[in-house]
């Protein structure tokens, strides 16, 4: 891949996430706020995979806009729960308050920091620089560092948090493949060594699962003056009848998980 091609990719993924970005507020509807965290996703993944390049630029995310993805994954994650929660009838009044003024706080977080400059200053620090040329080999070295790291998480006795970061690296992998399978000639040899398909059903089970861990974690630590002992109790119960699906989902991920860094390992080799 070519310098000149590398910086219009770039150039374009920022301008989708500006782009992304500048529909949000006033409405903060939840596919536009996806939007920007799926643009922001790509264009990490892509900053990553070039900085694992000898040579290439560092290459890093504005501060401004590392708050404004964080923000947008609190109302996402606010979302998601009020709607799981309520997708089984749960009436959990304190905890909806709470979740409530969560994302009035965030909401008025984004609106006092987003700005056209924000997004400016963004494109400015990405793209104002100079890349080398991108080889297949820098490719393959990329998945087999991003395996090499699965690989030794999965092998400690995973819990959660380390789940947690396997779904990013395992993130990263999927958004290169994608890009690399569309943009980029000559690498088709590389990407054959992944099971793209294989690859997209774990990405999608472990960031389930992710919320999921999420949730519980939440639930099991929630108290409020204000809670009645039939909600503590509905909480309770909710989370004893998760926890066990939620034990037997991870395990069944982490060996779905060993068996793609297998795959991928011995097509590597």
């Amino acid at each position: 891949m070519q310098s000149a091609k590398i910086h219009k990719l770039l150039e374009n993924d920022v301008q989708k996430v500006a782009k992304a970005a500048g529909c949000i507020a006033p409405n903060f509807k939840t596919d536009e706020i996806h939007a920007f965290r799926v643009g922001i996703k790509k264009l990490r993944a892509f900053i990553h995979f070039i900085n694992s390049v000898k040579g290439q630029p560092q290459l890093q995310l504005t501060k401004k806009i590392n708050r404004l993805y964080s923000i947008a994954g609190t109302l996402r994650d606010a979302h998601l729960k009020y709607e799981t929660l309520t997708e089984r009838e749960l009436i959990l009044p304190q905890y909806y308050a709470n979740l409530s003024i969560i994302v009035l706080r965030n909401k008025a977080e984004w609106q006092k920091l987003y700005s056209k400059q924000v997004m400016k200053k963004l494109h400015e620090q990405i793209t104002d620089n100079l890349f080398v040329q991108l080889t297949p080999a820098d490719l393959a070295n990329f998945y087999a560092q991003q395996i090499k790291k699965i690989k030794k998480i999965n092998n400690d006795v995973p819990d959660d948090e380390h789940v947690h970061k396997m779904r990013k690296l395992i993130k990263h992998m999927l958004y290169i493949t994608a890009l690399a399978k569309k943009r980029w000639e000559g690498a088709e040899e590389v990407i054959a060594c992944i099971p793209y398909m294989q690859l997209t059903d774990i990405s999608t089970l472990i960031g389930s699962f992710n919320d999921g861990s999420i949730l519980l974690h939440e639930l099991s630590t929630f108290s409020s003056m204000g809670m009645q002992q039939q909600e503590a109790t509905a909480i309770a119960r909710y989370v004893d009848e998760t926890l066990a699906r939620h034990k037997t989902l991870r395990k069944d991920l982490l060996r779905q998980i060993s068996d793609f860094v297998n795959v991928v390992e011995e097509r590597l080799a």
